[in-house]
């Protein structure tokens, strides 16, 4: 299985993402994370799971897979290792975001 990383704005994203749900209910924020997590190790274990997104957004080896509302960005480095660039809210504009 693949080593899967998370690049410093994807754990930026994760904490946003926890303390906004956290401040309706921590014990929820905390469960959201443990399933992101899941996540992440079953894109490690086939990481061809995922939606190309290569084309559209103009970045290599790009995928991404949906968990509840949100949308997990991620790259197959070449050594074969996971790097998770973004998690993004679906209700948000992506493609913008993206690039900031």
């Amino acid at each position: 299985m693949a080593s899967i990383f998370r690049a410093s704005k994807a754990e930026e994203d994760l904490l946003h993402i926890w303390l906004y749900v956290a401040q309706h209910d921590p014990d929820a924020a905390d469960k959201l994370l443990d399933q992101f997590g899941e996540v992440f190790e079953r894109i490690a274990s086939s990481p061809g799971l995922g939606r190309d997104r290569s084309e559209a957004m103009a970045i290599r080896n790009l995928r991404s897979f949906p968990i509840q509302n949100y949308m997990i960005f991620y790259q197959e480095q070449t050594d074969g290792d996971i790097m998770v660039l973004r998690v993004f809210h679906t209700a948000r504009d992506i493609e913008n975001l993206f690039e900031g």
